[in-house]
């Protein structure tokens, strides 16, 4: 690759936004910044239209990263279109791939399915998994924010859209683990919540609702309602 790939920092209502961003900085200055643009798969194509170089760097608003961590491209990388370092969960300290940064080619942006359940998933291409982690997930700065990534995810890891064999240890790892960290209760619960309907819901147009932020916004104000009067 003839020059360093750019890096992109990906937010929307993070209110840890500014911090995670400006610790980016330190670790690559020249980062730009994609903000407050609707739906995962419309941002990683703002993305796309801010780089210059082949293949580039995708750092989510919730991502801290840590010490050591370099941003330079594999020797080769165009041996795989996708490339994704670990992150450390901050409620339940799993490592793995939920929130991680990646190394992404225009050809694997581009090939993103926007009726996709997980658009990162939905990239065509060759992927590679470094086993490093790169960064902390830090995704537990509110109520809802930590609600919405264990049902989101659990959704995901229960109605199938994953094969592999760790599922269900993440599943439990999720539903379990974290009650002391900030919001990890309500993490927890979404974990729970997201697990059970993505059980129900596996292979329906119901499943597209974990995408919809309006509809997670309402179910997280019932689900805290109730808690409240009961």
């Amino acid at each position: 690759m003839a020059s360093a790939p750019d890096v992109v920092f990906v937010s929307y209502e993070e209110p840890n936004a500014e911090e995670h961003f400006a610790r980016l900085l330190a670790f690559a200055p020249h980062a730009k910044r994609v903000h407050h643009v609707e739906g995962i798969f419309n941002a990683y194509r703002a993305a796309l239209a801010l780089v210059v170089t082949p293949y580039f760097f995708l750092v989510d608003g919730d991502s801290w990263i840590l010490d050591g961590f370099a941003f330079t491209a594999p020797i080769d990388p165009s041996r795989a279109e996708i490339w994704m370092w670990l992150a450390k969960n901050a409620v339940n300290g799993l490592e793995h791939l939920n929130g991680s940064v990646k190394l992404v080619s225009h050809k694997a942006i581009l090939s993103m399915n926007p009726a996709a359940l997980d658009y990162s998933a939905s990239m065509r291409g060759p992927r590679s998994v470094i086993g490093e982690v790169a960064s902390e997930n830090r995704f537990n700065a509110s109520p809802f924010l930590a609600w919405r990534a264990g049902f989101r995810e659990c959704a995901k890891l229960a109605s199938g859209l994953v094969d592999h064999p760790s599922v269900p240890r993440l599943l439990q790892v999720w539903q379990t683990v974290g009650k002391y960290k900030p919001n990890g209760t309500w993490c927890m619960l979404g974990a729970e919540m997201g697990a059970s309907y993505g059980e129900k819901w596996r292979g329906t147009d119901a499943m597209k609702a974990i995408n919809d932020m309006a509809w997670q916004r309402t179910e997280f104000e019932r689900v805290a309602r109730e808690r409240t009067e009961s």
